[in-house]
């Protein structure tokens, strides 16, 4: 009984630290928190059983049974590469796919930054409950090291696919959520297999999880920021590269130079009313001024 405690102490603990971090870059325009709550459940769900499945399969395809728990076994080079190339994929994808399931017709998806705060809200529900198993395996004590490592990975390579949810939503005019942000998941799972891979070798490698997994927290801090500055309800005035205010008759930002009219990646100015309105747009959702069709290079991702 006290072991359970423990498990579901940590569990609570380590996910909650990690949805409060994402949860202080949505602060623009935050996410309900219901509506984060259910997409956290039932994305970690549809995401975490078929993978579950799908890992047990590969485990027995490559004759990796065991591997997991016996921690004084070593596996060949080959091996271990391919294990680590199927799960990146496997868990990825179904993190992918159940992130689009829920949220691609989601109202409340109505900024650029909220396809990387659902995507890593998906994938903090998967940890958790992958970390339910690990608790059944190891114990409690497993949650520290899951924690600070196996957590913020999943959330870091979610953030590199939902960046291109981001891009599917707001600049392809088709919306084809899988096309548009295909190359992402592949990045996405790349690191993924290598952050397994270094694990896998139970050698001195494991150590290069460690430059791996800064770096892909520091990319995805960057593109959070990035993201929220792309916001479609900031006032035009407001400098998308350098967040300076200017005077609202301002054409070029007063401290960087740039351009206040030509828009950014993910939106353009309305000629008529001077709002942001995303590129994929028809018509300026507040003048009903009808806007110029994309560029057909904006919509490849």
């Amino acid at each position: 009984m006290t072991q359970f405690l423990w498990g579901a102490g940590g569990l609570l603990i380590s996910t909650g630290m990690w949805a409060w971090v994402l949860r202080r870059y949505d602060r623009l325009e935050p996410e309900p928190i219901k509506v984060l709550l259910r997409v956290g459940l039932f994305g970690g769900l549809m995401s975490v059983i078929p993978a579950v499945i799908g890992n047990s399969l590969g485990e027995h395809f490559l004759g990796m049974e065991g591997f997991a728990t016996d921690l004084t076994r070593k596996i060949s080079l080959p091996l271990a590469l391919g294990s680590a190339v199927f799960i990146g994929i496997n868990e990825e994808t179904w993190k992918f796919l159940a992130t689009i399931r829920l949220v691609k017709k989601l109202p409340e998806f109505d900024q650029p930054i909220d396809g990387m705060i659902y995507a890593m809200t998906v994938a903090l529900g998967f940890a958790a409950l992958e970390n339910v198993e690990y608790i059944f395996r190891f114990g409690a004590g497993v949650l520290v090291a899951r924690a600070l490592l196996s957590m913020p990975i999943h959330l870091a390579c979610a953030a590199i696919w939902g960046y291109g949810l981001a891009r599917a939503k707001f600049i392809s005019r088709d919306k084809k959520y899988v096309k548009t942000a295909l190359p992402y998941l592949l990045a996405a799972a790349g690191v993924h297999a290598a952050f397994d891979f270094f694990l896998f070798l139970r050698t001195w490698t494991v150590l290069l999880d460690f430059p791996l997994l800064l770096f892909i927290v520091w990319y995805s801090n960057r593109k959070l920021h990035y993201l929220r500055d792309q916001s479609l309800s900031l006032d035009t005035a407001i400098c998308q590269h350098c967040q300076q205010s200017n005077t609202v008759r301002a054409n070029f930002c007063i401290n960087c130079g740039l351009s206040l009219s030509e828009g950014g990646e993910f939106f353009r100015i309305c000629r008529i009313c001077q709002i942001r309105v995303p590129h994929n747009a028809n018509f300026c959702f507040k003048c009903g001024n009808k806007l110029a069709q994309i560029e057909s290079g904006e919509e490849q991702a």
